[in-house]
């Protein structure tokens, strides 16, 4: 936990303050306690990455999920108004949560994924999965659609082979003790890094995981040169644009589509899909995504952000601000100077 008594807005010396970039603006901002980030920066851009709301809302654990999710859904847009000049979201399974918003992939991969990709020119190997060991990140979609087919035949259609997963986490033995009990056509493997060796081979990567913003591993299978079978979904459109893209619309698409895509190689990647898929473009993407229409007012100096601010100073204050943890989880810190920056904590 970084001390009570720094203020990150202020690390940075004012002669250097131009452009600040804030991954997870509202993650980053839920207990801040100092200045406004768009008084002591020339231009404040959010990136959003990670789908709070649906995690809030899956959360049973003490307070009802729906309720975690409105209050989660008040403070990401508050913070939001109140410190951001734009916010770039990576997919539209985000909310709208700053006036001024929009949609944009600013990720790319690391070059070592493109160049396993071009040195690849067989795949030998079947389908996998890799993600984190947790039912959300996918599992439990993967499971329900093989339990719903006869390992054997289904109308005529056979599994030969087993879906090989990669992935370690809370639910790693849960996930195991399931594909053994119910003798799912699966391999589970520990995780292992997404560029090992091990993994080159593989022809299809699945992933029907609708949980993610935006998925690092999908992009990386593309990057390796491989099919990826993935549900057409808001999270997966910047994906649709490749050439290995297989997009299923149902999950009873998802093994009829696996067998079509097993049957053959991948195609190699253009030129254009390597670029893509770089960090070099998506730096390129987040340059025009960041930048403020010619003329138009700042968002940081509107009524709405700068009421924003006020607001969300006075509750992350003392003797709010305890009390705002205490309903968020994060526990109290009792500080005796209201007045101090608060915690830096995330939640």
């Amino acid at each position: 936990m970084i001390q009570q008594e720094v203020d990150l807005v202020t690390v940075v010396p004012r002669r250097e303050r131009d452009v600040v970039i804030l991954e997870e603006p509202e993650h980053l901002n839920w207990y801040h306690n100092g200045r406004k980030w768009n008084d002591e920066y020339a231009h404040v851009v959010g990136i959003a990455h990670t789908n709070y709301l649906q995690y809030a809302r899956l959360n049973d654990k003490g307070t009802p999920g729906w309720t975690k999710e409105i209050v989660n859904k008040f403070f990401n847009s508050l913070v939001c108004y109140a410190y951001t000049d734009v916010v770039v979201k990576l997919s539209a399974t985000l909310d709208d949560i700053a006036a001024n918003n929009l949609v944009c992939n600013v990720h790319g991969v690391r070059s070592e994924f493109l160049a396993i990709g071009a040195a690849c020119t067989s795949f030998p190997q079947g389908a996998y999965f890799l993600g984190k060991a947790l039912y959300t990140k996918g599992y439990r979609e993967l499971f329900d659609v093989l339990s719903a087919y006869d390992r054997e035949s289904a109308g005529g259609l056979v599994l030969h082979d087993d879906i090989h997963t990669y992935g370690s986490g809370p639910d790693q033995e849960q996930i195991r003790a399931e594909v053994e009990a119910a003798q799912l056509p699966v391999i589970v493997h520990n995780g292992i890094d997404h560029a090992h060796p091990s993994l080159h081979g593989y022809k299809v990567f699945v992933n029907p995981s609708t949980s993610d913003v935006l998925c690092t591993a999908t992009a990386e299978a593309l990057a390796m040169g491989k099919k990826v079978l993935i549900p057409d979904h808001p999270s997966n459109i910047f994906f649709k644009q490749f050439t290995n893209t297989i997009a299923y619309s149902s999950t009873a698409e998802l093994v009829p589509l696996l067998q079509e895509a097993l049957a053959s190689e991948p195609t190699p990647l253009s030129a254009m899909e390597q670029y893509m898929l770089s960090w070099e473009a998506a730096s390129e993407r987040l340059l025009d995504a960041a930048a403020m229409p010619a003329g138009s007012p700042r968002a940081g100096d509107s009524l709405s952000s700068k009421a924003a601010y006020a607001a969300h100073y006075a509750l992350s204050s003392q003797p709010l601000f305890d009390g705002l943890r205490v309903l968020t989880g994060a526990g109290a810190v009792g500080l005796a100077d209201p007045h101090k920056p608060s915690s830096y904590s995330t939640m």
